[in-house]
């Protein structure tokens, strides 16, 4: 059997990377954003992040070769073409890339050509530079909450196999503190911005306790107690509180709330989706006079219907309605007041 690795450029230290501007832009901003969960990263440090945590996840370019190797001989040459196409954007900009060793090695392990064999991907992208091209465009494609995880993949990884394998996990954040949380997974909140690891107290497993951190917060993550994992009580009841309340208000005291939607407020409820709370099911006489009944966080129900206007009132609890009453009050008199000088 003849072995041996398909990349050229595979002993090569050294890259010039052409990109779309706005694919180094998003880069940029990202390298800033992700900096303060780690520490402050270069364009090489940070690319060398990413096409790493791709290929060791599987997430690229596994899924390519799963996907030309279930094709015909003629649907594959025309599938090749149509994936050079995807990733041929205009090169507007370069950067030189030094790739380290553990990239280098990375990247070896899905290059191994067998029996003269090149593997499928190596024929979409025959340069590693083109490779890693297309794995930083495909980032750039991605949701925000999405590119996070996948340059925190130590931390999206770890706790995943820590669930698969029934293991607590010991959790030490970026202030040096430490905890043992017993996962339920990362979630993010309805922005698509944050993400949360989301789990119980193994002391408490007191769902009016639930773990829920920022995983900009965390610094490393490592196995705790075998045999420890959430029952599927638990988590059906944790999986109910983020539908109810959403990721971001687990933690927060929920109340009863009543609130009188003009036509156009339930349409604007139907539409605006971000935070919305969900309202419980409606009595014929609720309908009839477009009340909505709610149990959720007061900074919820506020911060969502504060964008209604006139289209949302807020009836119960009566304490509610009369700091909501107060608010607009404050911005009539603020635009009685607040005139520009001709």
């Amino acid at each position: 059997m003849n072995c041996y690795y398909y990349f050229p450029e595979g002993s090569q230290a050294k890259l010039h990377i052409n990109l779309p501007f706005l694919t180094w832009e998003l880069i940029s901003n990202d390298m800033h954003d992700f900096a303060d969960t780690m520490h402050s990263e270069g364009y090489s440090s940070f690319v060398n992040r990413i096409v790493i945590n791709y290929i060791s996840s599987g997430r690229y370019p596994a899924h390519l070769n799963d996907m030309l190797e279930s094709l015909g001989k003629e649907t594959r040459e025309y599938a090749i073409n149509e994936i050079k196409k995807e990733f041929d954007l205009p090169k507007e900009m370069g950067r030189k890339v030094d790739l380290n060793k553990k990239c280098l090695q990375e990247l070896e392990s899905i290059s191994l050509i067998i029996d003269n064999q090149k593997p499928l991907v190596a024929q979409v992208f025959d340069t590693t530079g083109l490779f890693i091209r297309a794995i930083l465009i495909d980032y750039s494609k991605q949701r925000y909450d999405t590119r996070y995880l996948i340059y925190r993949n130590d931390l999206s990884s770890a706790i995943a196999d820590a669930i698969k394998d029934r293991y607590s996990i010991n959790v030490t954040f970026t202030d040096n503190t430490t905890s043992e949380v017993i996962p339920y997974g990362i979630e993010s909140d309805s922005y698509r911005v944050h993400t949360y690891l989301v789990g119980l107290s193994p002391k408490t497993r007191s769902l009016k306790d639930i773990t829920l951190r920022k995983l900009s917060s965390i610094k490393r993550v490592t196995f705790g107690k075998s045999n420890t994992c959430l029952t599927k009580e638990e988590t059906s009841a944790i999986r109910e509180v983020i539908k109810v309340n959403g990721v971001s208000f687990v933690r927060a005291q929920t109340s009863d709330f009543v609130v009188y939607l003009t036509h156009n407020g339930e349409k604007l409820y139907k539409d605006m989706a971000i935070n919305r709370p969900r309202h419980l099911p409606q009595s014929p006489e609720e309908k009839e006079k477009h009340l909505y009944r709610f149990v959720c966080t007061k900074f919820q129900i506020k911060t969502y219907f504060r964008r209604f206007g006139a289209d949302a009132v807020i009836v119960s609890p009566e304490k509610v309605r009369q700091e909501m009453l107060e608010e607009y009050r404050e911005a009539l008199r603020a635009y009685e007041e607040i005139h520009l000088e001709n």
